[in-house]
């Protein structure tokens, strides 16, 4: 194989190529390989085995190619992995225990795909997270208890879905999240104690949904926020009393 020999390899980039696919042992001798890039190509499907042997591996760009589907242990071993981009794809489906190898994973970016529902397991693992972007895609609900092992999580992109509610403990944990999209759904009401735990939280996205009416203790504890977003709703009073 032709990297087989560039056993000190840190940094790869086979971005902005036409690859559809790669055999499983092309990565197998790059045992020191921190960052591999594999954005914009046309790969539809990639091998179950073909990161297994990258142990070292912190960053994985697979973002802007053709992927549908995922096999639920492509990521084994990639035990140090912190960034992991998948945006751009056409993931309808994640298996749930998919990310459940990757401990330290600090970014995960599937925005612009197709997903339309997760498993409630699904991050079950991702202590570490800072980031989780999930924006543009068909998610239509989301499990009540999905969110809640992120201690650590500062960002969390909802927006271009398809939201139509929001159950009250979906965000229950994030205590050190700054930012929180919510953009461009179709929420029409939010449960007065939607936004009670987010004693840091700076940056609010509501706009371009279909609320009507706030209740008048919905950001009654938001004491840290300096945007909030409510434009392009259909709000016709706000309470004051």
């Amino acid at each position: 194989e032709i990297f087989h020999n560039l056993s000190e390899l840190t940094k790869l980039d086979l971005s902005g190529n036409n690859f559809q696919s790669l055999n499983s042992s092309v990565f197998n001798r790059l045992n020191k390989l921190l960052e591999l890039h594999l954005d914009n190509n046309d790969i539809t499907f990639l091998p179950s085995e073909i990161f297994h042997n990258l142990s070292e591996l912190a960053i994985l760009d697979l973002s802007r190619n053709h992927l549908k589907s995922l096999n639920s242990s492509l990521f084994n071993g990639l035990n140090k992995l912190l960034e992991l981009h998948m945006g751009n794809n056409d993931i309808t489906i994640l298996p749930s225990e998919i990310f459940h190898n990757c401990p330290k994973l600090t970014v995960l970016d599937l925005t612009h795909n197709k997903l339309q529902s997760l498993n409630s397991s699904l991050f079950n693992r991702l202590n570490e997270l800072l980031e989780l972007h999930l924006d543009y895609n068909d998610i239509t609900f989301l499990p009540s208890e999905i969110f809640h092992n992120f201690p650590k999580l500062t960002v969390l992109d909802l927006s271009h879905n398809k939201l139509q509610s929001l159950n009250s403990p979906l965000f229950n944990g994030l205590n050190e999240l700054l930012e929180l999209h919510l953009d461009s759904n179709n929420i029409t009401l939010l449960p007065s104690e939607m936004f009670h735990n987010f004693p840091k939280l700076t940056l609010l996205d509501l706009s371009h949904n279909k609320l009507q009416s706030l209740n008048l203790f919905l950001f009654n504890r938001l004491n840290e926020l300096l945007e909030l977003h409510l434009d392009n709703n259909n709000i016709n009073s706000i309470p004051l009393t």
